[in-house]
C-alpha cells in the first residue's frame, strides 16, 4: 500500500516573502496545498500571483485567523493573543455573534479576491479547532452550502 503525503504552506498573504515562497513551491510541484490569510496585507496581489500559475495543481484554503493582528483589526475584539483565546473559548466567554462576523468577513475577503470559496478550512495556530471559533466556523459552512447549494463544501484541516 502507498501512502500519499501533503503538504500545507500556510499564512499566504502575510508578507512578500511567504507568498514568494509558496509559489515557488507550488509551481515546483511541492506543495500541494496553499492556506490564505484574507484579511493580511498581500493577500490581494498574492491572489492574483497564485491564480496566474499555468498548473495550479494544489487545493486553495482560508487560513483563519484570531490571533495575528493585522491592519484593519484593529477594531475587532476577536483578535487576540493565543493564550486569551485559548482560555476564553475554553471557558466560553468570548462573543459568538462577534467571531460569526469575523468568521464571514475573512470568507469575503476571501472570495473577493479567489472568485470563488477555498478548498479546504483551516486556521492560524489551529483556532478553528477551539471551541466557540469550530461551532461558529461549521454554522456558517453550513449557511454558505445552503445559500450556494451548486457550491463544494470545503474540507476541513485536522490539525
Amino acid at each position: 500500500m502507498s501512502k500519499r503525503m501533503g503538504i500545507c504552506m500556510d499564512d499566504f498573504g502575510l508578507s512578500p516573502e511567504i507568498n514568494a515562497a509558496a509559489l515557488e513551491l507550488t509551481q515546483a510541484g511541492v506543495v500541494t496545498a496553499v492556506s490564505c490569510m484574507s484579511t493580511a496585507p498581500h493577500w490581494p496581489e498574492g491572489a492574483a500571483a497564485l491564480r496566474s500559475l499555468p498548473h495550479l495543481n494544489a487545493d486553495v484554503g482560508l487560513h483563519l485567523n484570531f490571533t495575528e493582528p493585522l491592519p484593519g483589526h484593529s477594531e475587532s475584539s476577536c483578535i487576540q493573543p493565543l493564550w486569551r483565546l485559548i482560555l476564553n473559548t475554553q471557558l466560553r466567554r468570548i462573543d459568538a455573534q462577534a467571531i460569526s462576523r469575523e468568521i464571514q468577513r475573512q470568507f469575503d475577503a476571501f472570495e473577493a479576491h479567489w472568485g470563488q470559496g477555498p478548498d479546504f478550512v483551516d486556521g492560524h495556530q489551529h483556532i478553528h479547532q477551539f471551541p466557540v471559533v469550530r461551532e461558529c466556523l461549521l454554522q456558517e459552512l453550513d449557511r454558505r452550502r445552503v445559500a450556494n447549494e451548486h457550491s463544494a463544501t470545503p474540507w476541513l484541516r485536522n490539525t
